[in-house]
């Protein structure tokens, strides 16, 4: 046969294609599970379908098998990948949520323990808009640090899957990389906005009394 090259980490020249009765004597079956048709491209596939269910359910007396043309395969296989994908964006979109919930968490929490320096800042003619923005950009850092941490995560799973299969496709977009980090540092910002608010609108003369 022509040399095919390798698909998914497979050698497909690795195969051999022996008579299909040898087959069942050597594997003890006494029938095919599967019967792949090559056929002229010019040949409307609809018009072949229909000429090998007539042929195989007149020698089988009835319709027990099932047919699928090269176009059933792709639209199935392009149904599994979506699934996958809507998958694997539901789990992205729960990382999102809790790593928002988390940075909320954290930025309350340093709103909360730095009340004096916040009053200070103030005292010492520090705008509202000043303190906005040093936390918003605190809640940014948390979050990119996070994307980046996943970032790397990935690139050491590639590497480890590329190594145990080296034809698996894994291609490495940059702008997708980019993309992810900046969706990081934009949920940050979301995420830290109300802690942020909160601590502009503090008044400095009763923080630092109360402190």
């Amino acid at each position: 046969m022509a040399p095919k090259g390798q698909f998914l980490g497979f050698d497909l020249d690795d195969m051999i294609f022996i008579p299909a009765g040898l087959a069942q004597s050597l594997f003890n079956r006494e029938g095919l599970m599967e019967l792949d048709v090559i056929y002229d491209a010019q040949i409307p596939t609809q018009t072949l379908l229909k000429q090998i269910d007539q042929r195989l359910t007149q020698r089988h007396g009835r319709r027990d098998f099932t047919l699928y043309s090269q176009e059933d395969m792709l639209g199935s296989l392009d149904k599994i990948l979506g699934i996958l994908s809507l998958a694997i964006g539901s789990l992205g979109a729960v990382s999102l949520l809790i790593g928002a919930v988390g940075i909320f968490t954290i930025m309350t929490i340093a709103q909360q323990e730095r009340l004096t320096e916040i009053g200070l800042l103030r005292a010492l003619g520090a705008s509202p808009g000043l303190i906005l923005s040093l936390f918003l950009a605190e809640a940014s850092l948390l979050a990119l640090l996070g994307g980046l941490l996943g970032v790397l995560l990935w690139g050491l799973l590639a590497l480890i899957l590329h190594g145990l299969w080296p034809g698996l496709p894994l291609d490495w977009q940059l702008h997708y990389l980019l993309a992810a980090l900046g969706f990081s540092a934009l949920v940050g910002l979301f995420a830290g906005l109300l802690p942020a608010v909160r601590a502009m609108g503090l008044d400095p003369v009763a923080v630092l009394r109360d402190e």
